[in-house]
Parts: C-alpha cells; sequence; structure tokens
C-alpha cells in the first residue's frame, strides 16, 4: 500500500544525511594518508642511516639510504606519525561508511519504487545519456544506475548485474596501481534489494566537454589526445598486464 511505502520511505529519510562532497573528502583523505606514510617512512630511515652510517661521505650516505629504503618495513610506523595516521584513516573510515550508508537508504527507495507511476515516485529518473543501464536517478550528488539489460547488450539482466560487479572489481584494480599519480576516482558501491541491484557512483565534475581519455558514446569516438595522461594510463596497463 502506498501509505505503508511512504512510511518506510520516511523512517530511511529521516535517519540522518551526511555531507555530499564525496570526491573532495574522498581525495583530501587519501592525501593525508599519503602524505602522514611517508613522513613515517622518512623519520624511519633517518634513524636507520643515524645507527648504521656514522662518518661516511656524502656520497656514501645517499648510496646507504637508497639501499635501505628498499628494505624499509611498510607496514612500521614511526611513533610520532601514529596518532596523525590514526586521524586520517579514521577520516577515509567515516567517508567510506558515510557514502555506503547514503547509497543504501536512496538506493532501497529507488528500487522500492521501481514500478510506482514516474509522477508518484520519490526520487525522479534523469537523463545522464549512456547505452548501457536502465533508469538513472541522481541524489545526493551519487548517480544510481539500475544494471538492467535494457538495449540487449548483455543477454539479460543477470549478465547485467556480473557486469556492474565487474565495473566495481575494475574501480578497486585501478585503484591498486595508480599509486601517487594525480588521477582521483570515484566512490562507488552496488546496491542489492529486492533481486535488484544498483550501481551508486560519486558524482565527478567532468562533462563530455572535459572528456580527454575514452569513449561517452559507445566507441563511436575515442578521446586520447592528452599525453600525459595516455602515459599514467600505459603505466597503469602495464601493471595490470593489459595490452
Amino acid at each position: 500500500p502506498a501509505a505503508k511505502r511512504r512510511r518506510i520511505i520516511d523512517s530511511l529519510l529521516d535517519q540522518g544525511v551526511s555531507p555530499d562532497n564525496w570526491m573532495e573528502r574522498f581525495h583530501i583523505s587519501l592525501t593525508n594518508i599519503r602524505i602522514t606514510t611517508r613522513e613515517s617512512s622518512r623519520h624511519i630511515l633517518a634513524a636507520q642511516l643515524k645507527k648504521g652510517i656514522g662518518k661516511s661521505t656524502k656520497k656514501g650516505s645517499r648510496k646507504r639510504a637508497g639501499e635501505l629504503n628498499e628494505w624499509v618495513n611498510p607496514f612500521t610506523i614511526d611513533r610520532t606519525c601514529v596518532d596523525l595516521l590514526i586521524n586520517a584513516n579514521s577520516s577515509l573510515i567515516e567517508l567510506a561508511q558515510d557514502f555506503i550508508s547514503t547509497a543504501k537508504k536512496y538506493g532501497k527507495i529507488i528500487i522500492a519504487e521501481r514500478f510506482v507511476a514516474l509522477k508518484e515516485k520519490t526520487i525522479q529518473p534523469v537523463t545522464v545519456g549512456g547505452l548501457a543501464g536502465g533508469d538513472k536517478y541522481i541524489v545526493r550528488n551519487i548517480l544510481f544506475k539500475f544494471a538492467v539489460d535494457s538495449n540487449g547488450l548483455y543477454c539479460g539482466d543477470y549478465g547485467a548485474m556480473k557486469v556492474a560487479g565487474h565495473e566495481l572489481k575494475g574501480i578497486i584494480a585501478y585503484f591498486n596501481v595508480l599509486h601517487d599519480q594525480n588521477v582521483r576516482l570515484p566512490m562507488i558501491a552496488l546496491v542489492d534489494f529486492f533481486g535488484y541491484r544498483l550501481i551508486a557512483v560519486s558524482l565527478l565534475p567532468i562533462n563530455k566537454s572535459t572528456l580527454i581519455y575514452g569513449t561517452s558514446n559507445g566507441g563511436l569516438s575515442i578521446h586520447a589526445k592528452n599525453r600525459k595522461f595516455n602515459s599514467i594510463m600505459k603505466l597503469s596497463a602495464e601493471r595490470l598486464n593489459l595490452q
């Protein structure tokens, strides 16, 4: 019944909403972690050099530093950086929890209203282009996409759901090989509810005019004019054993 559905939706919305500047929060959290980790490694390396080199020459010190740097345990944390690293990681964990919570709240509403008349939907679909997927929605700076086979690309909805899962795995794979490259990836989550799957992706500050790599029309035109970014993607592909 409509009244019961309304009560369920209201209860979901009343649980509170996190700030929706996902990409900025994500970038700040990762930057803090990377800076603190590098600072910790420098402190550990300096301590090892102080113990092991003594009165060696400046040239010898540099060589010794390079050798020691290869063997610094990445899981060793300098005491002076512990609190900073804890705070940086806590911010990232909090952000992840906020994003997942928000995606779940609105994702459940979108799926629950899958077959509700358009004018009665709490969250209205939007037109953002693209050949794959079903209806798309934007809420709190998150793009929700139904993992359904609307255009017969995946031999059924089951295939579309599998592709959505691989989209998540692809983001994770690139995240693990980008390291310190100046590339930001969106936050992404899958929402499974009532037998349907939604892809929830944080909105990126991009459009067709800012596209420098890839395609926005199913491969009819390919962008790859930015040499710097091309080199980044080439390096990432090599790390992923892609050709």
